[in-house]
């Protein structure tokens, strides 16, 4: 609903722009046709302008600060929360080990995979979200080693305090899914949980 606001809006300027332009040049005179249909014709270029550059002005309402936190991406977890956890012992699971080593790793390096093994895990939260929930603007059912859309579905089913203490990831996370549609049975039911929070 709200680009289709700003979309009008901004074809609305325009138009007012062509005709106080119009004005200006004509006086009191009424305007002749061919002005009037130019006028209408720079709306409608206004109208297709905003479809094409939507998504460009969408991505730069995602980069601002207040809405999505920067990440040093050449940093690693263990650097970025300053707290190297100690090397795992040889007898852990291949994800105990697989958890400690994606810690090391830099953030900008990390795959849908990575991401979505750090999210279930509940590790890094505050600087691997937001790298999720980019990943997931630009492709909301990214596949990481499970199925189609399980990152998303690892990013939904965190607790109600990562969405209180984020109120930010929260809102953002629900612009991305407003623009979803046919969703599988078992993701449908993730963000009806989420969106009853």
């Amino acid at each position: 609903m709200a680009p289709l606001i700003i979309g009008r809006a901004v074809s609305s300027a325009v138009t007012l722009t062509a005709a106080g332009l119009t004005y200006r040049r004509l006086g009191t005179e009424k305007p002749a046709y061919g002005l009037s249909a130019a006028a209408g014709v720079l709306e409608s270029i206004a109208d297709l302008l905003f479809l094409y550059l939507r998504p460009r002005l969408r991505s730069l309402a995602w980069d601002d600060p207040s809405v999505t936190r920067l990440v040093n991406r050449d940093r690693s977890l263990e650097e970025l929360e300053r707290d190297r956890w100690p090397a795992p012992s040889g007898n852990v699971t291949r994800l105990v080990a697989t958890v400690h080593a994606l810690r090391r790793k830099p953030i900008g390096e990390l795959t849908v995979e990575d991401l979505r093994l750090l999210v279930r895990q509940d590790v890094g939260l505050a600087d691997v979200l937001p790298v999720a929930l980019e990943v997931l603007r630009d492709d909301p059912m990214a596949e990481g080693d499970m199925y189609e859309g399980d990152l998303l579905a690892a990013v939904l089913t965190r607790s109600p305090e990562v969405w209180s203490g984020s109120p930010e990831l929260g809102r953002e996370l629900r612009l991305i899914l407003s623009e979803l549609s046919d969703l599988t049975p078992f993701l449908k039911q993730d963000v009806e949980r989420f969106l009853a929070l």
